[in-house]
This record gives C-alpha cells, structure tokens and sequence, in this order.
C-alpha cells in the first residue's frame, strides 16, 4: 500500500480521490469483504462465515451451513449444478492423470540426483 501511495504522490491528479487511501479505509473497514462475495462462487460463504457469524456471535451446525450453501447455489445460474458435476469429474480426472504422471516418472526414475547443502555440489 506504502509503493501505491508513493506513487500517487507523483502524479498529478484531476480529482482529490487517491486510490491508497480507498483501498486502505476498505481493509480497515472490512467493507472490502461484501464486494468479494459478490464476485465470487463461494465468497458469500466465506464472507458471512468470517465477518457476519462472527460480528453477531453465531456457531452454526455443519447442517446448518449446508442448508445456506444451497439457499446461495440458488443465485447461480440454472445450470450450476450440471457445472459442479462437470467440474468435479474434471477435477477427479486431473487427479488420476496427475497421479499416472508421477507413477510413470518413478517408474522411468534410474537415479537419484542429491544436492549436498555445505558444498552445493551435485552427486548421483
């Protein structure tokens, strides 16, 4: 924030608004934390969690916390569901793709190479 601010303070502005202070009386604030709900899958959760469960004292069940999960999936489009199906089997697939990916590299893997941290010199 310091970098910005310096920065700022080179040129010249049109209007009286600097940049490093919004941003910083935002942080301050906690303002910050309801646009990132809003431009986020799961920043609402996140959001209410930290800031409202906490300003308000609340400890929800884990119950509890699955019924507002899909209260906000609601907002989303219509075919988000179809979109999380998708997404999960991709990332399962990644998952197994990775996973064959170090297998075969263990596998085709003949020597170890060490780095030797008080000489810094390679060995076999």
């Amino acid at each position: 924030m310091d970098v910005l601010q310096d920065e700022e303070q080179k040129i010249t502005l049109e209007h009286d608004i600097h940049l490093a202070s919004a941003i910083q009386q935002s942080w301050t604030s906690y303002s910050s934390w309801f646009y990132r709900s809003l431009t986020s899958i799961n920043g609402m959760a996140y959001c209410a969690e930290a800031h409202l469960y906490e300003k308000f004292g609340l400890d929800i069940s884990r119950e509890e916390e699955d019924q507002w999960m899909k209260l906000m999936s609601s907002f989303w489009p219509t075919d988000s569901k179809q979109f999380v199906e998708r997404k999960l089997r991709e990332k399962a697939k990644y998952n197994e793709d990775v996973a064959q990916h170090f297998e075969a590299k263990m596998k085709t893997t003949s020597k170890i190479i060490r780095i030797t941290p008080t000489t810094d010199r390679i060995t076999s």
